[in-house]
């Protein structure tokens, strides 16, 4: 487990704010601190007690998803597969799981990157819901704006 205070001062680390999800310190670390091939960016999300909750992963997604397939079988090597959608061109996606973690993997279609997202159950709950509420708040904004 990765300690919050373990990261404070360490070069190519910055303390981003608080993460309106857990309520927790966000992180952002170079990829070059890490021992992981391609990575560009990681995002660390800790909760209020200074647990990890969560890891952002970027990497380049590569011509027609090259990368994001690699990664994605990279991943399938050590966590059951739930959901893999990885077309040449399109949108991609894969989902694992361990234990009552999820490990998601977007490639958007018009994007250059592929993240890895590693959650807690929790922490993806209170993410999920975040976002209807707040899509559902932008339908009723656009509804009486009409």
């Amino acid at each position: 487990m990765i300690a919050l205070t373990s990261l404070r001062g360490k070069t190519g680390v910055v303390e981003k704010g608080v993460n309106k999800f857990s309520g927790g310190v966000v992180i952002e670390a170079r990829g070059s601190n890490f021992d992981a091939d391609g990575l560009q960016q990681a995002t660390l999300i800790f909760d209020r007690q200074e647990i990890l909750v969560a890891v952002v992963l970027v990497f380049p997604k590569g011509f027609g998803n090259q990368n994001t397939a690699k990664v994605a079988d990279l991943l399938g090597k050590n966590y059951p597969l739930v959901q893999r959608n990885i077309p040449s061109v399109g949108d991609a996606t894969a989902r694992f799981k361990q234990g009552t973690s999820a490990i998601q993997l977007d490639a958007p279609h018009m994007s250059f990157e592929c993240s890895v997202s590693y959650m807690t159950a929790e922490f993806e709950q209170a993410y999920k819901q975040a976002v209807a509420r707040d899509k559902s708040e932008r339908e009723s904004t656009t509804r009486r704006n009409l």
